[in-house]
């Protein structure tokens, strides 16, 4: 189907159109979203998909005056920022707990990176017991 179409379908019957486009494109849009979240679960994964085709739906008045693109380079573009947010989002909420953190430290060579290691570990523990409770959540 042809994009005028899709575009005339969001308008008209949003579902169909919306069907339309995903069928056109949600291969294309699902790589784009995977290969920017590719260390994420596969949940935010189909989240990110699902809302690049609802911003499209969203924003439809912009297809028409998008500065002559195609809605697949339209498209294409609110993927992208679409799972360039999930990401930042993810990666800016991302919590570890101490163990994971103490996991990624390299091993001591000797006794005194040891005590390095472990008064680190009780600053560090200090710290996140210091927080109030809606902060400090382990």
């Amino acid at each position: 189907m042809e994009e005028q179409k899709i575009i005339e379908l969001l308008y008209e019957d949003p579902e169909k159109g919306i069907h339309e486009a995903i069928n056109l494109y949600g291969g294309a849009v699902a790589t784009i979203c995977r290969n920017f979240l590719f260390d994420c679960d596969e949940m935010d994964v189909e989240e990110a998909i699902a809302d690049s085709f609802l911003k499209l739906w969203k924003s439809k008045e912009k297809l028409v005056s998008y500065g002559g693109k195609t809605m697949k380079s339209y498209l294409f573009e609110i993927a992208r920022n679409t799972a360039r947010d999930k990401r930042r989002r993810i990666k800016k909420t991302s919590v570890f707990s101490l163990d994971e953190i103490e996991m990624q430290l390299v091993a001591p060579l000797n006794m005194e990176e040891e005590f390095a290691k472990k008064t680190n570990r009780e600053i560090l523990q200090e710290c996140l017991e210091s927080l109030k409770e809606p902060d400090r959540i382990c």
